[in-house]
């Protein structure tokens, strides 16, 4: 066996040492902004964000309701990204119930979420139960901005 190490296994050992490194300062990254690194407005916001998904996979579904209780009297609200533009929680509930009404569920996983200030930017994947029609798995990328405990803007970017 030669004492020499060649190039190549110097840049390869190299790479990995950095990918173990990244991959680590990822995790590490991804911990701080879900929690530590986050101000009180910040969480706050985080937790509204995750009330608003978990209310949508509720048996008795009340699309008024959640409208009513998290957006805000002007806000502007695209459910996808490429539907028109709802203001206030009337237009945005009529715009949820379009199809199934409140025989709709959406279990959400969020993957990762991301608040600073007023934003919260969410990447998760998303399950639309509606009765008599298989489920529908959509990859999504949230993005809201959230102000006196109000959705304020909110539009979800389908991810292909």
């Amino acid at each position: 066996m030669s004492d020499q190490i060649t190039r190549r296994e110097l840049v390869v050992s190299g790479g990995i040492a950095f990918l173990a490194t990244a991959s680590n300062a990822q995790s590490s990254a991804a911990k701080t902004v879900e929690s530590n690194g986050m101000s009180e407005t910040e969480k706050a916001n985080v937790k509204l964000f995750r009330e608003w998904q978990a209310a949508w996979d509720q048996p008795n579904l009340d699309i008024d309701g959640i409208m009513a209780k998290y957006i805000a009297a002007n806000a502007s609200i695209r459910l996808f990204e490429d539907e028109p533009v709802a203001v206030g929680p009337e237009a945005a509930a009529v715009i949820a119930k379009k199809g199934a009404g409140n025989n709709l569920r959406i279990q959400s996983k969020i993957v990762k979420v991301l608040a600073r200030g007023p934003l919260v930017a969410t990447s998760r994947v998303d399950t639309i139960k509606i009765p008599g029609q298989p489920d529908e798995v959509v990859k999504l990328a949230g993005v809201c901005i959230i102000k006196d405990g109000k959705i304020q803007e909110y539009c979800d970017y389908i991810v292909t």
